[in-house]
């Protein structure tokens, strides 16, 4: 019996410590935080005036020569006429803004739009970004990707 308590006591002991040296981990100087920690650059979703967007970071790679953002957008009330190289603009932590440089998908139209939009790569490379696409539905949609507070 006190063998087990002793083999659950180090057990939540190196729990414990494990869990303290994730959380107080920090960035080398050097890097930013996109090439440290890439964890927080999932799917984000815009719901708004029927109308769904989908983004989702792509190769956002450090010797990337582009960045990609696969975009997807989505109604049943109307159709997608946005031109992304018109209303999408990349901006990063220290205000610098990015226009795309390309567009891989459909034309505008229909209710279903999904493609990939490229931007040239930020130097230095941020610890934050923002994808805007004005006025889609009369509203701007905002997507940031940055170290969780």
């Amino acid at each position: 019996m006190n063998l087990s308590k002793g083999i659950v006591f180090i057990s939540l002991a190196l729990f414990i410590i494990t869990v303290f040296l994730l959380m107080s981990r920090n960035v080398p100087s050097g890097k930013s935080v996109l090439e440290e920690e890439a964890s927080w650059l999932g799917e984000q979703t815009s719901v708004e005036n029927d109308i769904t967007i989908a983004v989702t970071p792509g190769n956002i790679l450090p010797e990337s020569q582009t960045w990609e953002w696969e975009i997807g957008l989505n109604t049943h009330s109307g159709d997608l006429d946005q031109d992304l190289l018109q209303i999408a603009v990349l901006t990063d932590g220290k205000g610098n803004v990015y226009k795309p440089l390309s567009w891989e998908g459909p034309r505008p139209g229909g209710h279903h739009i999904n493609g990939k939009l490229f931007f040239p790569v930020p130097r230095p490379l941020p610890s934050s970004i923002q994808l805007t696409l004005s006025q889609v539905a009369g509203v701007d949609r905002v997507f940031r990707w940055g170290p969780k507070p």
